[in-house]
C-alpha cells in the first residue's frame, strides 16, 4: 500500500525519530508509534497487532537481509517521499590506522564515489549538529565530476529542504554549505 493510500488516521509502526518526522510531514493525520527490534522482530511483531496499518523500515536493512518487498508486501518510498538518513546501505570499516597491511588492504575495498558521496552526507549531519537521533536526512549522488545533494531538516517548522552540486573532489565542502542554508 502506497503512503498516500493509508487511511485517515492510519496507525504506523517506526523507530526513527527521521522517518517519524518526514510521514508527519507528508500525512499529519497519521499515528505515528513505535517499534523496536531487529528487521525480523519488527516485522514479526507488526504481524502480530491488527491495530497498526503500515510499518516502515530502512529498504537497505531488508536488502541486506534477503527481504524483498513482495516478501513482506510492501512498497518503496520514493525520494521525493523520504531521503534515507545519512550514510545509508554503506559500509564502513574502522582500522588501526597505523596497521600499513590492513589500510592497503582496506583501500582496495574503498570505492572512491560511494566514499566521496557519504562525506557529503556526513559533513552535512556534522554541521546540522547531528547523530542518528537527529531528524534530518540527506543524500548525495555522483553525475560525473560533481556530486549532487539534497537533504532535509525538520530541525524547526515548517521542515527547510535544500539540494546543492559541487565538485567530487570537495564532498565536505558541499556538505557544509548546503547545511549552512537549511540550519535554523
Amino acid at each position: 500500500m502506497r503512503l498516500a493510500d493509508l487511511p485517515q488516521g492510519a496507525t504506523v509502526a517506526t523507530s526513527s525519530t527521521r522517518r517519524e518526522a518526514f510521514l508527519l510531514d507528508r500525512r499529519p493525520d497519521l499515528k505515528i508509534v513505535p517499534i523496536r527490534g531487529n528487521v525480523p522482530t519488527r516485522l514479526k511483531r507488526f504481524a502480530e497487532k491488527p491495530e497498526l496499518d503500515a510499518l516502515v523500515l530502512a529498504a537497505a536493512g531488508l536488502i541486506r537481509l534477503g527481504y524483498s518487498f513482495a516478501d513482506i508486501n510492501g512498497e518503496p518510498l520514493s525520494f521525493d517521499e523520504m531521503l534515507p538518513c545519512v550514510g545509508q546501505a554503506a559500509i564502513g570499516m574502522e582500522i588501526r590506522g597505523e596497521d600499513s597491511e590492513i589500510v592497503a588492504l582496506c583501500a582496495k575495498l574503498n570505492e572512491p564515489t560511494t566514499f566521496a558521496c557519504v562525506r557529503a552526507e556526513r559533513a552535512f549531519l556534522k554541521s546540522m549538529g547531528g547523530g542518528c537521533q537527529v531528524p534530518v536526512a540527506a543524500y548525495a549522488e555522483a553525475k560525473g565530476d560533481q556530486l549532487h545533494l539534497r537533504a532535509v531538516s525538520f530541525l524547526q517548522k515548517p521542515p527547510t529542504r535544500g539540494e546543492l552540486a559541487g565538485s567530487i573532489n570537495d564532498p565536505e565542502a558541499l556538505g557544509e554549505r548546503l547545511a549552512a542554508r537549511l540550519r535554523p
